[in-house]
């Protein structure tokens, strides 16, 4: 799985705090894998989708062109080979294994692969996946098992780009009006391509998804993977603990506890993720760059790790992880310096008034700070940064919403501040979709940051096949980035994964967390 995709409270605190009703007694089991976790999807269709809650979800059951194995290495998956590319190195082409079908007994063919780029590249479809696919000129299909990419021009990016599981089903999907496409049924039962089926969504319950034996790979051994939606990660933990789920996401400050469990295995692992404050750069707050590099100095980042990630995350300096290739430690770095943060906000104009709280302009410096309710590690973050900017003079009030009102009434439409987030980030170099300014390319750019060069240096380096070149364009890139702080970078991510010992063969390794080891799950009986 890619993606798998988006908590100092003790056990029996949180006994004290969940409903009686959330801690059941363990169900009886059978071949099957209950995942608690808290977030539930929004769109079941991985098109269109861009929360880490539906991805987990998707992740399941649709399958792309080509995959990763366990070395991050890009190998081919519904693809019979890797593609070939040409000399110009703008026309790509993929044979593609024949007899795959879909869950609805339907053969997948090249019209589903030309057909689902397309439906990402309509501008009407508004995907999340534009920017990835974006110098595609034209999909050709000369027969059933063949496709053909012509590019605009040459991106290196594009072939990582189709590791990802996007393709949909074109006899299902081509009669949706495009203007509707989130209104689609099919978002909410898809028909896809992978070694899971889906079975029903019960929103704010559960998602059952259950084997596929036609699946061209094989069937998973297990026969049913039942997502439970539980009101916090605190809550699923419980599950896990109790054995009501056998599989839990742990984050950092739960792995030490988790792992004194005898039911348990935990396997820990580097995550492509990072925490953050993001700030609306057309905030009057956050417009001024000193602004921001004041409260990145303000923010103590190690003893955020060490309190709240129990020193298990390491401080992050940017958005590239260090495991990767294209990461560069040669950017400005903000250590704890409170005396310079003070400094950089009174040369920005804002200045400590009589109460305290520092104004500019008779305006005075409050403003709210958004996270998504359940997340405890965010919980915990928007007030340990409360207290932090209270040192400066910045009155800051937390506010912790549900994860559908976070994101679709505040952080899509722009209608925020600052919020403290996470994004998980690719195995390359390309990061179009965080910093571009052309809202077609920078999908997750929102707080609305701009700059030309970084624009200029995120396109050359998708240009060009030379690795050494797109490493200098990333690394110029991480510099700008790092001086201009539209982010305020916190944590690089570990995590874990707990698994009841029910659960066996379980394989789970850094960056790549489970991917796609669940295919050799089994369960002791």
């Amino acid at each position: 799985m890619k993606k798998l995709v988006s908590l100092i409270l003790s056990f029996l605190l949180v006994l004290t705090l969940v409903a009686p009703n959330a801690i059941a007694k363990a169900p009886a089991k059978g071949n099957e894998v209950y995942y608690a976790t808290f977030s539930d999807p929004i769109d079941l269709n991985p098109a269109i989708s861009s929360d880490s809650a539906s991805s987990e979800v998707t992740g399941f059951l649709f399958r792309g062109l080509l995959t990763r194995d366990w070395d991050t290495k890009i190998i081919p998956d519904m693809a019979e080979a890797m593609p070939t590319i040409s000399k110009d190195q703008k026309t790509i082409t993929f044979k593609l294994k024949k007899g795959i079908k879909w869950h609805d007994g339907v053969e997948l063919t090249s019209a589903d692969v030309k057909f689902s780029y397309e439906f990402i590249l309509d501008k009407r479809v508004n995907s999340p996946r534009y920017t990835d696919f974006e110098k595609i000129d034209k999909i050709e299909t000369p027969d059933k098992y063949t496709v053909v990419f012509k590019l605009k021009e040459p991106d290196s990016a594009l072939i990582p780009n189709f590791t990802f599981g996007y393709i949909i089903p074109k006899h299902l999907w081509e009669n949706v009006d495009r203007t509707k496409v989130k209104q689609s049924e099919y978002n909410k039962k898809p028909i896809g391509n992978g070694p899971f089926k889906f079975v029903e969504w019960k929103p704010a319950e559960r998602v059952v998804l259950e084997a596929n034996p036609n699946f061209y790979g094989g069937r998973p051994k297990v026969d049913k993977i039942i997502f439970t939606i539980t009101p916090s990660q605190a809550v699923a933990m419980v599950k896990a603990e109790t054995g009501e789920a056998d599989w839990v996401y742990i984050p950092e400050s739960d792995i030490a506890r988790m792992k004194t469990k005898q039911n348990l295995n935990v396997f820990v692992y580097d995550r492509l993720a990072f925490d953050c404050i993001l700030y609306n750069i057309k905030s009057p707050y956050f417009s001024d760059k000193r602004v921001r590099q004041a409260i990145s100095y303000a923010t103590n980042k190690q003893a955020i790790v060490n309190g709240i990630y129990k020193g298990i995350g390491k401080v992050a300096d940017g958005s590239y992880h260090p495991k990767i290739w294209a990461y560069s430690a040669n950017v400005p770095k903000y250590n704890y310096n409170l005396a310079k943060a003070k400094q950089l906000l009174d040369q920005a104009g804002w200045k400590v008034g009589k109460d305290g709280i520092r104004e500019k302009n008779g305006v005075k410096f409050k403003f709210v700070l958004l996270t998504n309710k359940g997340n405890i590690m965010r919980e915990k973050l928007v007030v340990y940064i409360q207290s932090q900017l209270k040192l400066l003079g910045i009155q800051v009030e937390p506010r912790i919403l549900e994860w559908n009102t976070f994101l679709n009434k505040y952080v899509n439409p722009r209608n925020f501040d600052a919020y403290v987030g996470g994004f998980t980030t690719a195995l390359d170099g390309d990061q179009t979709v965080f910093y571009h300014s052309d809202p077609d390319k920078g999908y997750f750019n929102r707080g609305g940051y701009k700059n030309a060069r970084v624009d200029y240096l995120l396109d050359e380096a998708r240009k060009t096949f030379d690795v050494n070149l797109q490493k200098k364009y990333y690394a110029e890139v991480q510099k700008i980035v790092a001086e201009e702080q539209p982010m305020t970078f916190i944590v690089y991510r570990r995590g874990a994964q707990g698994f009841n010992k029910r659960v066996k063969n379980v394989k789970v390794v850094d960056l790549l967390g489970i991917n796609e080891g669940y295919m050799q799950w089994t369960i002791d009986k």
